[in-house]
């Protein structure tokens, strides 16, 4: 496995992300370009990607159309992805192009804490995107973060419910990292 980023920045605000180096005006590679490096990747011995744009997904335009260029080339990938707007048949397509597993900051099992982060995501979002995954045979891995100022002891509770609830396939839970640059360091 080797990387490789397609998209840069990122239009959303969550509190604890930092975007100093990409900022946040979302820009997406030259297509024939990213397929160039891939072609290269290819013959230097990789089968697999690993796609660590933070908003792979968020443009289905763009996904639809690498989905469909990978699909033969025997490269199988993994993405971090958002989970809104995520339906079947773009679940469908990933896997059908070779995709093995997505990453999803889902963050926390609380909608208020969620609104404490500004993720701009919901927890029924966050479900759907982990079934419609699972459904579609990709392994589904998701981030969380409990201690997050303003939290309580039963809302870091409902993260570890809901957590557990879902069927996922890798789970990491941190610890909220104040990252210069975020509002949360601020």
């Amino acid at each position: 496995t080797t990387s490789i980023m397609m998209t840069l920045g990122c239009p959303f605000s969550c509190d604890f992300c930092s975007r100093p180096i990409f900022g946040n005006r979302y820009r997406r590679r030259n297509r024939d370009l990213v397929f160039d490096e891939i072609e290269d990747i290819g013959h230097l011995g990789y089968d697999s990607l690993w796609i660590a744009d933070d908003n792979f997904t968020l443009d289905f335009t763009y996904l639809e159309e690498f989905c469909r260029r990978i699909t033969g080339r025997k490269m199988e990938w993994s993405c971090l992805s958002r989970v809104t707007g995520i339906d079947e048949d773009i679940a469908r397509l990933m896997k059908e192009s070779g995709c093995r597993r997505v990453h999803l900051g889902l963050e926390t099992g609380n909608q208020d804490t969620l609104q404490l982060m500004k993720k701009q995501a919901s927890l029924e979002e966050g479900q759907n995107a982990v079934h419609l995954f699972h459904k579609a045979g990709i392994e589904v891995a998701a981030f969380f973060i409990v201690g997050y100022p303003g939290e309580t002891v039963s809302s870091i509770e409902d993260t570890f419910r809901y957590a557990l609830e879902l069927p996922l396939d890798y789970i990491s839970f941190n610890v909220p990292f104040p990252l210069p640059g975020s509002q949360l360091f601020e």
